[in-house]
């Protein structure tokens, strides 16, 4: 994966800095009931056997209660779930009028193929609709201030010609030095196929 597809490193990691500090039990759950769709979780069970190997693997990799580096992140460990899955990086200057923006640096093969565009390299305010941007944020900024993984679940709709697509997901934060969140790494498991719109 590219190491830096942002400003420079140094202005990464303070911006991550000054936007991320930890937050505690009672306002992360504040944040997550805040979030504007679906249904978000600080205590991740899943149903999906792939979420829950990848989210073992992050536990394994968070020794003594730090956030794993993403540096030690090695696809191929976990297995299908990365096929359903992508990962933006924090940017450093603002791009949204003053809100953190994301910029997608992989994506995974099988969700290339599911919504019919391969958005590596894009920013989540270039590449999707105002509402997910807006939910996609939150979850964000819930999961680098809380610096453990999520479990969300619900519907996505009118995404990259897609309706009605049933989702089981688990969003996880990878720093760049065991405290500060950069990046977060998202896997998506699927119960329904949606509906294609004619692209025409």
């Amino acid at each position: 994966m590219t190491a830096n597809l942002g400003t420079g490193r140094t202005a990464l990691i303070e911006h991550a800095r000054r936007t991320g500090a930890p937050i505690g039990r009672a306002k992360a759950e504040e944040w997550a009931k805040a979030i504007p769709l679906n249904t978000w979780e600080l205590d991740p069970v899943f149903q999906s056997p792939k979420l829950t190997w990848a989210l073992e693997h992050w536990q394994r990799l968070a020794e003594d209660g730090t956030c794993p580096r993403h540096t030690d992140l090695f696809l191929p460990d976990l297995a299908e779930a990365v096929e359903n899955a992508f990962m933006v990086e924090l940017m450093a200057e603002s791009t949204r009028e003053g809100r953190d923006d994301y910029r997608c640096v992989y994506m995974g093969k099988e969700l290339v193929e599911l919504v019919g565009v391969d958005n590596t390299g894009q920013l989540v305010s270039e590449c999707m609709p105002p509402l997910f941007v807006e939910q996609y944020i939150a979850i964000n900024r819930l999961v680098r201030c809380w610096r453990r993984p999520i479990r969300g679940h619900g519907t996505f709709e009118a995404w990259q010609g897609m309706n009605n697509i049933h989702f089981e997901s688990l969003v996880m934060p990878w720093s760049e030095d065991g405290e500060v969140v950069t990046r977060l790494f998202t896997c998506l498991e699927f119960s329904a196929a949606g509906t294609r719109e004619n692209r025409g």
